[in-house]
């Protein structure tokens, strides 16, 4: 990772578009459901290698860290397409 990435919340946005293709990553990118252990993994990436929980909520406050990925990667079009089919269209 950079050396002059002394800012939480770039060191976060960094990672997050670096390792998009990382597999829990990719699944909130795609809408696909994550498991315990994904989330477990974010949370200790987040708040162990890149800063701390406190660090966390001072940038984030209180956003999901599911929706904070999905803002900084994205969610893929198809995925996004296919979670609004149910909308019912006139």
């Amino acid at each position: 990772m950079c050396d002059d990435l002394q800012n939480y919340r770039k060191k976060v946005n960094h990672y997050l578009i670096e390792h998009k293709d990382q597999m829990t990553i990719y699944k909130l990118n795609h809408n696909t459901p994550i498991t315990a252990q994904d989330m477990k993994m974010l949370e200790d990436i987040l708040w162990k290698e890149l800063g701390t929980r406190e660090d966390y909520e001072k940038d984030f406050g209180v956003t999901p860290i599911t929706n904070l990925v999905r803002q900084i990667v994205g969610l893929n079009s198809k995925a996004a397409n296919e979670a609004l089919s149910w909308v019912i269209r006139p």
